[in-house]
């Protein structure tokens, strides 16, 4: 069973998210960031990278409305699959493959349509689809449950801390890509 995260794992999602999230800076009287600071921000969720980059009195959810509303038609404009993950997917026809990230079911699935990758993957567990996210095990255990196979079976693919952090509460081993959104020394 090969878990891969989506952002900074599969696909540069960075522009898109960026884009958004200065568009929800723009709407609460914010200047914009540069696209770095936004980076770091990726790969906890909407409303934590919203929590972290857009600085507003009242309670994060109104910013977060409004980074959803935009974000939700504009997930696919400029993001892209990095070099070679369509060859690993050509490689590992005949494995199971799925995915595990904190983005929202819906969108991460559209963006896979999107890049033309989505019949690769035979399940898709977002942020919003069990009552927790990644560190948490439970999306893990989902997968290796629902596809009837062991922890040792298994392999999660990730760019960031939380993914490896999400193999290691599960029992299963993990490969952690350089290059991604984490910071820099992070992995």
């Amino acid at each position: 069973l090969l878990i891969f995260d989506l952002d900074g794992t599969l696909a540069d999602t960075q522009e898109d998210l960026a884009d958004a999230v200065n568009a929800t800076r723009a709407w609460a009287g914010l200047a914009p960031i540069p696209p770095e600071a936004i980076r770091l921000a990726i790969g906890d969720g909407a409303k934590a990278l919203i929590a972290r980059t857009v600085p507003f009195p009242g309670p994060v959810e109104e910013p977060l409305r409004h980074f959803i509303g935009y974000y939700g038609t504009r997930f696919a404009v400029r993001t892209r699959l990095y070099p070679g993950v369509t060859g690993v997917l050509e490689a590992t026809r005949g494995r199971i493959r799925t995915v595990l990230t904190n983005k929202p079911e819906r969108i991460s699935r559209k963006i896979l349509l999107e890049l033309g990758v989505s019949e690769h993957f035979e399940s898709v567990i977002g942020g919003d689809s069990l009552t927790t996210r990644k560190p948490d095990p439970a999306g893990a255990q989902a997968l290796l449950a629902k596809h009837a196979l062991p922890a040792r079976e298994a392999l999660l693919i990730g760019d960031s801390p939380v993914d490896v952090a999400t193999a290691k509460a599960a029992g299963i081993a993990c490969a952690a890509v350089l290059g991604g959104y984490a910071a820099p020394g992070a992995l």
